[in-house]
């Protein structure tokens, strides 16, 4: 696997660490993997348990159609959340969408700076509260990491649509 390869994989996931220790290998860099896994410093144990995990997720993945939408409630969580702040963000926009007649993400093409503007002011350096007020329709049981993925899903569903097929698998807590 190559290195652009791995580096899409998310780096606390199972797939990550086995593909990391792989390369290393196949470089000659140290033999021996160098990655935590799970809590796990001793670097053999973790990736012992990687390949592990990574196998096991494959096989229920590939034997259970319903294996996601049952086990996997933590990313229905996340895109149900993007899919407010996206409305929230619509919501903000209206008045000028309505002005030039266009869906959200022809606007967004249009003038992609203003679309922007409005992630950027979510993720700028202030308490999670104050973001809370600002989108006061997200869930209660809302954490900052989950407002963050939340936030790159309805990001990329905007701008980048054909990877959002990808994304659940890269938050997987499974992964």
């Amino acid at each position: 696997m190559k290195k652009s390869q791995i580096n899409q994989l998310h780096h606390w996931s199972a797939e990550y660490v086995v593909a990391h220790a792989a390369r290393k290998f196949k470089r000659g860099k140290g033999k021996n993997p160098s990655m935590p896994y799970r809590g796990i410093r001793n670097p053999r144990k973790a990736l012992a348990l990687a390949k592990e995990m990574a196998k096991d997720i494959e096989n229920f993945r590939k034997n259970d159609s319903d294996f996601c939408w049952k086990n996997e409630e933590y990313e229905i969580f996340c895109c149900e959340q993007a899919i407010v702040i996206y409305n929230a963000m619509r919501t903000k926009l209206q008045k000028e969408l309505e002005e030039s007649n266009l869906t959200v993400e022809e606007y967004s093409e249009k003038h992609p700076m203003k679309v922007r503007l409005f992630f950027d002011d979510l993720r700028r350096n202030v308490p999670f509260e104050e973001k809370r007020k600002a989108i006061p329709e997200l869930d209660t049981q809302i954490n900052i990491h989950t407002f963050g993925t939340a936030m790159i899903l309805a990001f990329l569903y905007i701008f980048h649509p054909e990877n959002i097929a990808e994304f659940p698998k890269a938050i997987s807590p499974f992964g």
